[in-house]
């Protein structure tokens, strides 16, 4: 599937995520999240990071434009998220753990300047905000709106090249990731959508473990699904002392960048949305599958568990090659991976 394609299918699977009454988003959503120092460095190192993948593939041409405009739109994904939160839940103690900026309702500034002076505000606070690096809404926003920043405009001497950005494809992405953090199985797809909660500080252990709660949950039945499947497999990993949930989250955490090409990326994360939550099990199912002879080779070597965490999955993995077998599991193991994969509670 190309990269456009995607992006069209992702716009067809807005409409259908929920119903256009349940929710809808609203510039009042914006405001700008307040966090620490260490939160703002690691957020934007992360986003940096990104940006330059972006690059090497060639879907961003600039990286100072697309790092600006991608913080804010994680900016505004946390105002999204924390105007949720503060909406529905409060801390026990009646302190305020997540701080933002009021807003100002009758102040509305178009979306160019909206976008360039929505920022992070740092702030020393004994309460950490819950925010952190998100995987997930940049991989969302390279994908509308990566290949969109330069393109061609009229100009006297015919056509020139534009670095003029379209706003609609920045505003199609939030609008996107608004309405699938209202769908039931969210978690399954968006791994850390339960880190955002403001119960998980750091102080706060259950809050954290809620953030990795569906990796848990995913890894878990996938080491049931791998041990029945394929167990040979599974008897070298465990032969070698890897843990499977380790190395799977590993993959899960960063929704596999850097360990897949981005096509497969777009496919990990597109194919769960359309075909259901389960196949996230059956993809990495297919990873090992594929790594099996690598497997076997670097059990003699005893450096699988570094290499399986650390380097990118060789031979041109590609989730279209394994689709009989994904769909032959699904058929088989649907009804026991839904009964497991259930809605996780934010609160």
């Amino acid at each position: 599937i190309s990269h456009h394609h995607c992006q069209d299918v992702y716009t067809k699977i807005l409409s259908g995520v929920v119903q256009p009454s349940e929710c809808h988003v609203q510039d009042s959503m914006f405001t700008s999240p307040t966090v620490t120092a260490t939160q703002d460095s690691a957020i934007r190192f992360g986003v940096q990071l990104m940006v330059r993948y972006g690059c090497s593939i060639s879907l961003f041409d600039n990286e100072h434009f697309h790092v600006k405009r991608m913080t804010s739109m994680l900016a505004k994904v946390f105002s999204m998220l924390n105007a949720h939160y503060q909406s529905n839940s409060r801390p026990s103690n009646g302190s305020q753990i997540v701080h933002f900026v009021p807003p100002e309702p009758e102040k509305k500034l178009s979306a160019e300047q909206a976008t360039s002076h929505t920022k992070f505000t740092v702030v020393k606070s004994s309460t950490p905000a819950p925010y952190r690096f998100d995987w997930f809404p940049c991989i969302i926003y390279t994908l509308f709106c990566g290949g969109r920043s330069e393109g061609l405009k009229e100009g006297r001497k015919g056509k020139v090249k534009s670095t003029e950005y379209p706003p609609k494809r920045e505003a199609e992405c939030l609008e996107f990731l608004h309405r699938f953090w209202h769908h039931p199985l969210c978690d399954y797809v968006w791994f850390s959508r339960g880190r955002h909660s403001p119960e998980n500080s750091s102080k706060n252990m259950e809050g954290q473990a809620l953030g990795v709660q569906s990796i848990k949950i995913i890894c878990g039945i996938l080491e049931n699904l791998l041990q029945a499947e394929f167990p040979e497999i599974h008897n070298c990993l465990l032969l070698n002392g890897v843990c499977v949930t380790a190395v799977v989250g590993t993959w899960l955490q960063q929704h596999f960048i850097d360990f897949l090409d981005w096509s497969e990326v777009v496919h990990a994360i597109l194919i769960p949305m359309v075909l259901g939550v389960d196949y996230t099990v059956y993809i990495c199912l297919a990873i090992l599958k594929h790594l099996q002879h690598h497997i076997k080779h670097r059990t003699q070597t005893r450096s699988l568990a570094e290499w399986l965490m650390v380097m990118p999955i060789p031979d041109n993995f590609q989730a279209a090659r394994y689709q009989h077998l994904m769909h032959t599991l699904h058929s088989k193991y649907h009804s026991y991976c839904m009964k497991r994969m259930v809605p996780l509670k934010v609160q």
